[in-house]
């Protein structure tokens, strides 16, 4: 056979030409090239700083550690990264994957797929055949690993640390599915030799700790591979000092707060959970978009039809856990905090803002900004405090300062009796963000993007909040909506304006500033300002539980709030109350377009016996409308009238006492009916509830 070379040529240039950087398809929130070391994508807050770097965006690093002790922006790997990064690339455009924040989310599934091909590079030889060698009988193994154990188990972690103490130490090691659980007289072993090598540092409560750093130098780790509870988990073995003051709890080694948070797990349930559904298949997507890139790649790719998707998926869906959800805090938890943050925005907010502004418009005229003039400002502080915040909640307090650094004090009790004035601003602060979200149910993403304007008053009526909803809108789009709002969560946004306004007024820097939640960074080493976002807000309501003292629970943990929650204890506290009859409220209240987020939301937090029971209550109700005025919110209730007639052997229910069709209903009259709820919508894009009562299939069958 004749082989022309000309044609080949032809043929491979034409392939580089179509495969080079210049021909891919970039990502359209990309601001750096699709080939640099670090993704930065833009966010609606980034902005572009004079020497050229971005602030407030979002940052993608192509420069991991491999498990083969290189980089994979090393010389060697170079090919690799840049071909990965456009196979990546063409997957995120080519799925209409768009917005930072979920590209960024998928960093984490991105970078463990790498690892796992270097963890494995004897077999799949990634720098010379790329994805060529992956099997479905490796990525088997994969998800089999990541089901059971995340990252841990792909990326053979644990394994590889026990294996190179074996070496260093000699000592027998378990099998792998005892390393969380290894002896006592191995542990000990372990933890001496730790010890000799200076891998301990101690944290801000007293307890020796593994230094993250000097532990994945010392192990040759990835930042991200330490990342993870079933990574904690396995590394508390050998920080007894942990274990001995959280017995069972696996508390991290480092928190601002001062109890464990009411998320926090028991060790046993860590190690024994499997990974959630949703993250495996995440990870499983990523892979097989990754894989239906092959047109762009042939020589790289196998095509799509090399792999068994549904044999993947059947791993995942009979090793995972089904997954959980966010939990609805218990209705004495929320009281606690909103009768709390009521009443100091009541009683107190307007003295603690306006004091901070005096103060620190003050030690502006006098030059007192710095960490040298401390003492001047205390004493200030100590000389002027209005008398009104010598008590909060009952409890003497003395304002001990003014606290402009970056120290933090883990001396709760302290935090309590002699807070700073920037302490006080953080309670005040959680507060503000108690009565808002406990009230109106938000979205963390839709409060940091609330603007100054939101707030306004409806002569004759009250005041109402304009905002952006989420996940509402057609392609992407925000729908923007006004809502009537309770005065205490306008006060809580009016401190919030008051003290946005006065930042801008000391400080030169205005950018995102037509945001709320705008001000000053209450402990930074300078008067300079910023937004806020999750984290400040996270923050607040922390100081906040600590400072009202928020009860703990059997095992020693407080509940600190999060937005999320809060929107959730709205959605079920609204539903307890009107039951089915105001769906169509509540979705308009909560942003959603149908009844199944609804129903998922109230499902989850709800048993299904008191489900059904609140299903029962609510048509009863509708039953007796029907009787007593003919007219129903349900459609359908005529058939159940009808049937109560028969049994009663009347014409009309009206003759037939209450308690007596009352009695009859709990009989089980309704088990022979289920309630269907219908999401309607019409050409405006309004959406609406439609509530049918039908017969059951199987009675209809009788």
């Amino acid at each position: 056979m004749t082989v022309n070379l000309k044609l080949i040529e032809q043929l491979s240039s034409k392939y580089r030409a179509i495969n080079s950087p210049d021909n891919m398809l970039k990502v359209k929130n990309l601001l750096s090239d699709t080939l640099d070391d670090e993704w930065v994508l833009s966010s609606k807050k980034a902005i572009k700083q004079d020497c050229g770097s971005y602030k407030y965006a979002f940052r993608m690093k192509w420069d991991r550690y491999l498990p083969n002790h290189t980089y994979l922006n090393s010389p060697e790997n170079r090919n690799f990264k840049e071909f990965i990064q456009q196979v990546f690339s063409q997957f995120l455009c080519r799925t209409d994957i768009t917005e930072s924040q979920n590209i960024f989310n998928l960093s984490p599934c991105i970078m463990i797929f790498i690892g796992w091909l270097y963890l494995n590079e004897k077999e799949l030889k990634p720098n010379k055949d790329y994805l060529k060698n992956i099997s479905n009988f490796y990525l088997t193994k994969f998800f089999y690993a990541f089901a059971r154990h995340g990252h841990l188990g792909v990326l053979n972690i644990p394994q590889r640390i026990m294996n190179q103490l074996q070496n260093e130490l000699e000592i027998k090691i378990y099998k792998t599915d005892n390393l969380y659980f290894l002896g006592e007289k191995q542990i000990v072993e372990i933890v001496n030799y730790l010890h000799k090598l200076d891998l301990y540092t101690t944290n801000a409560f007293g307890c020796e700790i593994i230094d993250l750093n000097k532990f994945r130098s010392h192990f040759a780790l990835a930042t991200t591979e330490t990342y993870g509870s079933k990574f904690k988990a396995f590394i508390r073995q050998f920080e007894p000092e942990m274990l001995n003051k959280y017995p069972g709890l696996l508390v991290k080694s480092r928190r601002t707060s001062e109890y464990p948070s009411h998320k926090t797990p028991l060790i046993s349930e860590v190690i024994a959970k499997p990974i959630s559904y949703r993250h495996a298949k995440k990870q499983l997507d990523l892979i097989v978009g990754l894989f239906a890139q092959y047109p762009s790649f042939p020589t790289q790719i196998n095509p799509p039809s090399f792999y068994d998707k549904e044999e993947l998926e059947k791993v995942i869906n009979t090793y995972c856990h089904p997954g959980g959800h966010t939990m609805c805090p218990p209705s004495e938890v929320v009281t606690f905090y909103l009768n709390r943050s009521i009443k100091i925005l009541l009683d107190h907010a307007d003295d603690i803002l306006k004091f901070y502004i005096e103060s620190t418009s003050h030690f502006i005229n006098q030059c007192w900004i710095g960490t040298s003039f401390s003492s001047k400002r205390n004493n200030y502080i100590k000389n002027n405090i209005p008398t009104s915040l010598a008590a909060i909640f009952g409890k003497s307090i003395n304002v001990s300062g003014y606290c402009l650094n970056t120290a933090k004090s883990n001396d709760f009790e302290n935090f309590r009796i002699n807070p700073t004035l920037s302490d006080l601003m953080y309670v005040l602060f959680g507060a503000c963000f108690v009565a808002i979200t406990s009230l109106l149910p938000y979205r963390i993403n839709e409060l940091g993007e609330l603007l100054n304007k939101c707030l306004y008053k409806k002569k004759g009526t009250g005041f109402y909040i304009r905002k952006s909803f989420l996940k509402t809108g057609i392609s992407g789009e925000k729908i923007s909506s006004d809502r009537p709002i309770h005065y205490i969560s306008a006060k809580a946004i009016m401190c919030f304006k008051h003290f946005r306004r006065f930042s801008m007024d000391v400080c030169s820097s205005n950018k995102n500033s037509k945001y709320l939640l705008f001000g000053l960074d209450l402990n930074s080493t300078e008067l300079k300002a910023s937004a806020k976002g999750d984290s400040f807000a996270k923050q607040c309501i922390r100081k906040f539980a600590d400072f009202i003292e928020v009860p703990l629970d059997d095992f020693g943990r407080r509940w600190y709030l999060n937005i999320h929650e809060l929107r959730k204890f709205f959605i079920i506290n609204f539903f307890w109350c009107f039951k089915h009859g105001h769906l169509d409220t509540l979705r308009w209240a909560v942003g959603h377009s149908n009844w199944n987020h609804l129903d998922q939301y109230l499902k989850e937090n709800i048993d299904e016996d008191t489900y059904q029971t609140i299903q029962k209550q609510f048509l009863s109700m509708q039953l007796f409308s029907y009787v007593e005025e003919g007219r129903s919110e349900v459609d359908g209730i005529s058939e159940l009238y009808n049937d109560l007639c028969e049994q009663f052997n009347v014409d009309e229910l009206s003759i037939i006492h209450k308690q007596k069709i009352q009695e009859q209903i709990d009989m089980g009259l309704f088990d022979d009916y289920e309630m269907k709820v219908y999401s309607i919508s019409d050409s405006t894009e309004q959406f609406n509830f439609a509530i049918r009562m039908e017969k059951r299939d199987d009675r209809k069958a009788d």
